[in-house]
């Protein structure tokens, strides 16, 4: 059955790729004369239709060696007059500041009225310190400040993700231009 499925698709053969194509897969590995789009510098000499598609947009020095596309960790973007190819941007986490954050306000309330309980029950209030005792049933009678909080550690940007292997073909066919 597989056999008959396989020579109806012509044989399953794979189509070339271009050369400096990138491509998703679903497996843990490059194919043959693919290599991971993990930033590697290669030298241009047998590389020079490599070189001659990706220049140094993503790094290289232009004489001797040329960089690949770092797809670890990256969603890839379309290429425009605000965003060049070979550009990287974003980042994974940040820490918000204060300058970050929406204009709001907390308030605490409390009484002056001596402390009954030891331990908040629902509807309780910070009191007056009365033995030891901290808290009270019964109306707000005075306005507490507050102090700026928090822990100033980073938070995630990334938008929800799959991850996949990047590779790019270092042999195939050379791209015809429009």
């Amino acid at each position: 059955m597989a056999g008959a499925a396989l020579a109806a698709c012509g044989g399953a053969q794979a189509q070339e790729p271009f050369v400096s194509e990138m491509r998703a897969f679903a497996f843990n590995y490059c194919p043959k004369n693919w290599v991971p789009a993990a930033g590697q510098t290669l030298a241009i000499a047998p590389n020079q239709a490599l070189y001659a598609l990706m220049g140094i947009n993503y790094g290289g020095n232009g004489t001797t060696n040329v960089q690949l596309p770092d797809m670890r960790g990256r969603a890839p973007l379309g290429q425009n007059p605000t965003h060049p190819r070979g550009q990287q941007g974003g980042q994974e986490t940040t820490t918000l500041i204060a300058a970050q954050m929406p204009p709001h306000a907390h308030t605490l309330t409390a009484t002056t009225v001596p402390a009954s309980r030891s331990a908040p029950a629902a509807g309780d209030l910070l009191a007056q310190a009365q033995n030891a005792g901290l808290y009270v049933e019964g109306p707000a009678n005075t306005a507490l400040a507050m102090a700026p909080s928090g822990s100033n550690q980073e938070v995630p940007t990334r938008d929800p993700y799959l991850a996949v292997t990047w590779c790019v073909a270092l042999q195939g066919s050379f791209p015809p231009s429009n």
